[in-house]
Protein backbone atom coordinates (compact mmCIF):
# COMPACT_ATOMS: atom_id res chain seq x y z
CA UNK A 1 0.00 0.00 0.00
CA UNK A 2 1.01 3.67 -0.83
CA UNK A 3 -0.05 7.13 0.49
CA UNK A 4 -0.76 9.46 -2.36
CA UNK A 5 -1.61 13.13 -3.19
CA UNK A 6 -3.08 13.71 -5.90
CA UNK A 7 -7.06 15.06 -7.93
CA UNK A 8 -10.38 13.01 -7.19
CA UNK A 9 -12.33 13.27 -10.20
CA UNK A 10 -16.09 11.76 -9.97
CA UNK A 11 -18.05 11.74 -13.12
CA UNK A 12 -22.02 10.67 -13.09
CA UNK A 13 -24.33 10.33 -15.31
CA UNK A 14 -27.64 12.28 -14.00
CA UNK A 15 -30.96 10.22 -14.78
CA UNK A 16 -29.86 6.87 -15.31
CA UNK A 17 -31.57 5.49 -12.06
CA UNK A 18 -34.69 7.05 -13.11
CA UNK A 19 -33.80 6.07 -17.07
CA UNK A 20 -33.44 1.83 -16.22
CA UNK A 21 -36.35 2.40 -14.09
CA UNK A 22 -38.72 4.22 -16.49
CA UNK A 23 -37.94 1.48 -19.10
CA UNK A 24 -37.12 -1.91 -18.11
CA UNK A 25 -38.62 -3.76 -21.22
CA UNK A 26 -35.63 -1.51 -23.38
CA UNK A 27 -33.08 -2.37 -20.22
CA UNK A 28 -30.60 -3.70 -21.88
CA UNK A 29 -30.59 -1.22 -25.15
CA UNK A 30 -30.03 1.37 -21.59
CA UNK A 31 -27.28 -0.62 -20.43
CA UNK A 32 -25.65 -0.61 -24.37
CA UNK A 33 -26.46 3.13 -24.60
CA UNK A 34 -25.25 4.24 -20.74
CA UNK A 35 -21.59 1.98 -21.33
CA UNK A 36 -21.01 4.22 -25.17
CA UNK A 37 -21.97 7.34 -23.02
CA UNK A 38 -19.20 5.98 -20.25
CA UNK A 39 -16.52 5.13 -22.90
CA UNK A 40 -17.13 9.15 -24.56
CA UNK A 41 -15.93 10.40 -21.06
CA UNK A 42 -13.01 7.36 -20.33
CA UNK A 43 -11.44 8.37 -23.67
CA UNK A 44 -11.66 12.06 -23.55
CA UNK A 45 -8.88 11.85 -20.48
CA UNK A 46 -5.01 12.15 -20.30
CA UNK A 47 -2.68 12.17 -17.81
CA UNK A 48 -2.60 13.06 -15.22
CA UNK A 49 -6.11 11.67 -15.05
CA UNK A 50 -5.80 7.68 -14.88
CA UNK A 51 -9.36 5.50 -14.76
CA UNK A 52 -9.43 3.99 -11.67
CA UNK A 53 -12.82 2.53 -11.36
CA UNK A 54 -16.38 2.21 -13.26
CA UNK A 55 -19.08 2.43 -10.88
CA UNK A 56 -22.53 1.89 -12.01
CA UNK A 57 -23.08 5.30 -14.07
CA UNK A 58 -19.94 6.79 -13.15
CA UNK A 59 -16.32 7.22 -13.39
CA UNK A 60 -13.66 7.69 -10.67
CA UNK A 61 -10.32 9.08 -11.69
CA UNK A 62 -7.58 9.82 -10.45
CA UNK A 63 -4.40 12.10 -10.85
CA UNK A 64 -0.94 12.18 -8.59
CA UNK A 65 0.03 15.03 -7.93
CA UNK A 66 4.43 14.43 -6.92
CA UNK A 67 4.97 18.02 -5.85
CA UNK A 68 3.60 21.21 -4.83
CA UNK A 69 5.14 23.01 -7.60
CA UNK A 70 3.67 21.08 -10.40
CA UNK A 71 0.34 21.09 -8.34
CA UNK A 72 -0.90 24.19 -10.06
CA UNK A 73 -0.38 23.02 -13.46
CA UNK A 74 -1.82 19.67 -13.02
CA UNK A 75 -4.94 21.00 -11.64
CA UNK A 76 -5.39 23.33 -14.58
CA UNK A 77 -4.78 20.80 -16.39
CA UNK A 78 -7.72 18.69 -14.78
CA UNK A 79 -9.69 21.90 -14.95
CA UNK A 80 -9.69 21.73 -18.66
CA UNK A 81 -9.97 18.10 -19.46
CA UNK A 82 -13.43 18.19 -17.24
CA UNK A 83 -14.59 20.89 -19.68
CA UNK A 84 -14.02 18.64 -22.61
CA UNK A 85 -15.69 15.47 -20.54
CA UNK A 86 -18.96 17.53 -21.24
CA UNK A 87 -18.10 18.32 -24.87
CA UNK A 88 -17.29 14.68 -25.74
CA UNK A 89 -20.62 13.55 -23.72
CA UNK A 90 -22.74 16.14 -25.54
CA UNK A 91 -21.15 14.89 -29.01
CA UNK A 92 -21.69 11.59 -28.55
CA UNK A 93 -25.19 11.84 -26.88
CA UNK A 94 -25.73 13.85 -30.15
CA UNK A 95 -24.52 11.38 -32.46
CA UNK A 96 -26.71 8.30 -30.86
CA UNK A 97 -29.57 10.89 -31.18
CA UNK A 98 -29.02 11.67 -34.65
CA UNK A 99 -28.83 8.33 -35.92
CA UNK A 100 -32.50 7.48 -35.26
CA UNK A 101 -31.91 4.34 -33.27
CA UNK A 102 -34.87 2.96 -32.57
CA UNK A 103 -38.23 3.86 -31.02
CA UNK A 104 -37.89 1.78 -27.76
CA UNK A 105 -38.33 4.34 -24.48
CA UNK A 106 -34.87 3.42 -23.60
CA UNK A 107 -33.53 5.47 -27.24
CA UNK A 108 -36.24 7.79 -27.56
CA UNK A 109 -35.22 9.06 -24.14
CA UNK A 110 -31.40 9.49 -24.28
CA UNK A 111 -31.55 13.09 -24.13
CA UNK A 112 -32.84 13.19 -20.60
CA UNK A 113 -29.88 12.57 -19.42
CA UNK A 114 -26.96 14.88 -18.34
CA UNK A 115 -23.94 14.90 -16.94
CA UNK A 116 -22.13 16.48 -13.35
CA UNK A 117 -18.84 16.17 -12.33
CA UNK A 118 -16.96 16.25 -8.53
CA UNK A 119 -13.58 17.44 -8.48
CA UNK A 120 -11.54 17.29 -5.23
CA UNK A 121 -7.77 17.13 -4.17
CA UNK A 122 -6.69 15.42 -0.65
CA UNK A 123 -4.71 12.66 -0.18
CA UNK A 124 -5.64 8.38 -0.84
CA UNK A 125 -4.44 5.01 0.12
CA UNK A 126 -3.00 3.02 -3.57
CA UNK A 127 -3.39 -0.33 -2.94
CA UNK A 128 -3.81 -3.55 -5.28
CA UNK A 129 -6.20 -5.94 -4.31
CA UNK A 130 -5.48 -9.29 -7.03
CA UNK A 131 -5.57 -7.45 -10.26
CA UNK A 132 -7.47 -4.49 -9.59
CA UNK A 133 -5.66 -1.25 -8.34
CA UNK A 134 -7.66 0.33 -5.64
CA UNK A 135 -7.80 3.74 -3.74
CA UNK A 136 -9.02 4.74 -0.23
CA UNK A 137 -9.61 7.55 2.28
CA UNK A 138 -11.59 9.89 3.32
CA UNK A 139 -11.23 12.21 0.85
CA UNK A 140 -12.65 9.51 -1.59
CA UNK A 141 -15.78 9.18 0.60
CA UNK A 142 -15.95 12.96 0.92
CA UNK A 143 -15.75 13.17 -2.98
CA UNK A 144 -18.76 10.06 -3.43
CA UNK A 145 -20.70 12.12 -0.86
CA UNK A 146 -20.51 15.34 -2.74
CA UNK A 147 -23.04 13.77 -5.43
CA UNK A 148 -25.80 14.16 -2.59
CA UNK A 149 -25.49 17.54 -2.67
CA UNK A 150 -28.25 20.15 -2.04
CA UNK A 151 -27.26 22.06 -5.92
CA UNK A 152 -30.62 21.01 -7.51
CA UNK A 153 -29.14 21.33 -10.72
CA UNK A 154 -29.05 18.23 -13.49
CA UNK A 155 -25.40 19.51 -15.15
CA UNK A 156 -22.56 21.48 -13.36
CA UNK A 157 -19.14 21.23 -12.25
CA UNK A 158 -18.90 21.14 -8.32
CA UNK A 159 -15.22 21.40 -7.24
CA UNK A 160 -14.19 21.62 -3.45
CA UNK A 161 -12.48 24.80 -2.07
CA UNK A 162 -8.98 23.03 -1.79
CA UNK A 163 -9.45 22.10 -5.57
CA UNK A 164 -10.38 25.64 -6.49
CA UNK A 165 -7.66 27.45 -4.69
CA UNK A 166 -4.97 25.49 -6.64
CA UNK A 167 -6.45 25.35 -9.98
CA UNK A 168 -7.96 29.11 -9.95
CA UNK A 169 -11.43 27.63 -10.81
CA UNK A 170 -13.27 28.08 -14.80
CA UNK A 171 -11.89 30.87 -16.67
CA UNK A 172 -15.57 31.60 -18.17
CA UNK A 173 -17.90 30.37 -15.65
CA UNK A 174 -19.53 32.50 -12.70
CA UNK A 175 -18.88 30.60 -9.56
CA UNK A 176 -21.13 30.43 -6.74
CA UNK A 177 -19.87 29.63 -3.23
CA UNK A 178 -21.66 27.53 -0.29
CA UNK A 179 -21.29 25.07 2.15
CA UNK A 180 -22.58 21.39 1.80
CA UNK A 181 -23.25 19.19 4.69
CA UNK A 182 -21.72 15.83 4.97
CA UNK A 183 -23.25 13.51 7.56
CA UNK A 184 -20.04 12.34 10.01
CA UNK A 185 -17.80 14.75 8.14
CA UNK A 186 -19.49 18.43 8.55
CA UNK A 187 -19.16 20.98 6.15
CA UNK A 188 -17.62 21.46 3.18
CA UNK A 189 -16.41 24.49 1.51
CA UNK A 190 -17.69 23.83 -2.40
CA UNK A 191 -17.87 25.95 -5.45
CA UNK A 192 -20.30 25.32 -7.87
CA UNK A 193 -20.82 26.13 -11.56
CA UNK A 194 -23.71 25.82 -13.49
CA UNK A 195 -23.49 24.97 -17.11
CA UNK A 196 -25.58 27.17 -19.47
CA UNK A 197 -28.22 25.38 -21.52
CA UNK A 198 -26.86 23.82 -24.16
CA UNK A 199 -29.24 24.29 -27.82
CA UNK A 200 -31.64 21.06 -27.91
CA UNK A 201 -29.88 17.50 -29.24
CA UNK A 202 -30.56 16.94 -32.62
CA UNK A 203 -32.92 13.51 -33.24
CA UNK A 204 -32.41 12.48 -37.26
CA UNK A 205 -35.88 12.29 -39.16
CA UNK A 206 -35.62 8.88 -41.01
CA UNK A 207 -32.71 5.97 -40.63
CA UNK A 208 -29.06 6.85 -41.54
CA UNK A 209 -26.09 4.84 -42.13
CA UNK A 210 -24.99 5.24 -38.32
CA UNK A 211 -28.66 4.20 -37.57
CA UNK A 212 -28.94 1.01 -39.23
CA UNK A 213 -25.36 0.13 -37.62
CA UNK A 214 -26.29 0.97 -34.30
CA UNK A 215 -29.94 -0.57 -34.66
CA UNK A 216 -28.02 -3.86 -35.44
CA UNK A 217 -25.50 -3.18 -32.57
CA UNK A 218 -28.40 -2.76 -30.41
CA UNK A 219 -30.43 -5.84 -31.06
CA UNK A 220 -27.38 -8.34 -31.56
CA UNK A 221 -26.39 -7.19 -27.83
CA UNK A 222 -29.66 -7.45 -26.50
CA UNK A 223 -30.14 -11.24 -28.14
CA UNK A 224 -26.74 -12.22 -26.98
CA UNK A 225 -27.56 -11.02 -23.37
CA UNK A 226 -30.95 -12.85 -23.42
CA UNK A 227 -29.38 -15.93 -24.88
CA UNK A 228 -26.38 -16.05 -22.36
CA UNK A 229 -23.44 -15.79 -24.48
CA UNK A 230 -21.99 -12.87 -23.63
CA UNK A 231 -20.35 -12.82 -20.46
CA UNK A 232 -22.10 -10.41 -17.56
CA UNK A 233 -18.55 -9.89 -16.19
CA UNK A 234 -17.75 -7.72 -19.59
CA UNK A 235 -20.20 -5.24 -18.72
CA UNK A 236 -20.51 -5.77 -14.52
CA UNK A 237 -19.22 -2.28 -14.64
CA UNK A 238 -23.11 -0.89 -14.93
CA UNK A 239 -25.18 -2.25 -12.19
CA UNK A 240 -28.71 -0.89 -11.87
CA UNK A 241 -28.79 1.46 -8.83
CA UNK A 242 -31.38 0.65 -6.15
Amino acid sequence: MEVKTGIIVLADISGYTQFLKNYQRSMLHAELLITELIKAIMKSATLPLKVNKLEGDAVLFFGTINSEKEAKDLAINVTNQIENFFAKFKHEQSYLLASKICKCDACTQLDQLKLKIIIHTGQVVAKKIEHFDEIASLDVVIAHDLLKNSFNYPEYILMTRDFYQIAGGCTDKTPEFKAENIPDIGKIDVVYYRLASAEPLQRAEKHTLAGYYWLVKLELYRFLRICHLLPDKQFNHLPAKN
